[in-house]
């Protein structure tokens, strides 16, 4: 107001004040450390409402923004000046660190196709925490003793029901984590074969009786029958189901799977013959005053059965590896068993006083 001369004269005019904070921090919508691919929200609080800001960060690479609301996916210390809607400055704003922690590291190694009753072996990078997962609950939910919570699984005697998804989530120190899936399938064995031996002239119908000994012509047929996918190979180098046999040895039978590789064989052994080729035979005199002649029978036989030929019959004379052949003597062969349950005879064996 001016008064002059008696005049008096007003003016007014209005001045704006900001309401300039005495300090201001940086806020945020969560912690400032977490994990890659996630983010935080910062602010400024208070806010400066129509104001303006600058958010920079470091070290490289720079970043900035202009907005009230600065959304961060990328560590480093992160700066914003703020001017209000008049143009005053805030208060200098100290700055905020944000931490962002990489994923722990995540593949699974091993093979993903198996055969029934062969061991799965997956494995990823150590260093972490894990849970193993089969089609989504914890792999000892489904195999109590499978221990799952190691960088790597081992499931010993798989079974076609088996197949599925098998996933591991790895934890870091930081609690970031990160999982990844393999499908894993067990293909089935075919059926395992059953050998049965025949005798008679190939093919045999006559059906052998175990333990299967050298000397006759055997004929092993396999069964059951299979499909066409399925190969029949033996370990003679035939192939097919039925196959003769007659020297002593292991007979193996592999039916294969041509379309999955998997296989099972079954064996049959036709055992040898006890060897006698050093039991005594031929004709021998002794004289008279001898009496009684011990002949030592041969080593390496399991049982020894000594016989005596009385007229046209072979009977019994006894049962030990030598024999004791008294005055008069006569003829004697030996029948000699080994550990496989098969039987050889001697030739004759004539002692004469």
């Amino acid at each position: 107001t001016i008064t002059a001369n008696g005049c008096t004269s007003t003016a007014s005019i209005v001045v704006t004040i900001d309401a300039v904070p005495i300090s201001a921090v940086i806020d945020s919508s969560g912690s400032l450390t977490f994990c890659q691919g996630d983010s935080v929200n910062l602010f400024v609080n208070p806010a400066a409402i129509g104001g303006s800001y600058t958010w920079t960060k470091t070290p490289p690479p720079t970043i900035t923004d202009t907005n009230p609301n600065f959304w961060v996916t990328v560590g480093g210390t992160y700066n914003v000046t703020v001017v209000t809607a008049n143009g005053c400055p805030y208060p200098a704003i100290s700055p905020v660190v944000v931490n962002v922690c990489d994923l722990p590291l995540t593949a699974i190694s091993g093979d993903t196709v198996y055969c029934e009753g062969e061991t799965l072996m997956l494995q990823t990078f150590p260093g972490f925490t894990y849970q193993w997962y089969y089609n989504g609950l914890p792999l000892s939910s489904t195999y109590g003793a499978v221990a799952d919570m190691n960088f790597d699984i081992v499931i010993p005697n798989l079974l076609p029901t088996f197949s599925g998804m098998y996933c591991v989530v790895a934890t870091n120190n930081c609690g970031c984590k990160d999982s990844v899936c393999v499908n894993v399938v067990v293909n089935p064995l075919p059926a395992t074969p059953i050998i049965t031996p025949f005798t008679g002239p190939y093919p045999g119908s006559i059906p052998a009786s175990l333990p299967l000994c050298e000397g006759p012509l055997y004929t092993l047929k396999v069964t059951p029958t299979y499909s066409p996918s399925i190969k029949l190979t033996w370990n003679t180098g035939q192939v097919g189901s039925v196959v003769p046999a007659a020297f002593a040895k292991d007979y193996i039978v592999t039916a294969t799977d041509t379309t999955t590789g998997c296989n099972v064989s079954s064996t049959i052994t036709v055992n040898p013959l006890p060897d006698l080729s050093c039991a005594p035979s031929g004709c021998y005199d002794f004289c008279n005053e001898c009496g009684a002649v011990t002949i030592p029978g041969p080593e390496g036989i399991t049982t020894y059965q000594w016989e005596q030929k009385v007229g046209v019959t072979w009977v019994a004379y006894s049962n030990t590896q030598n024999i004791t052949v008294t005055s008069p003597g006569g003829t004697f062969r030996l029948i000699g068993y080994n550990i496989f349950g098969c039987s050889d005879t001697s030739q004759n064996l004539v002692i004469n006083f």
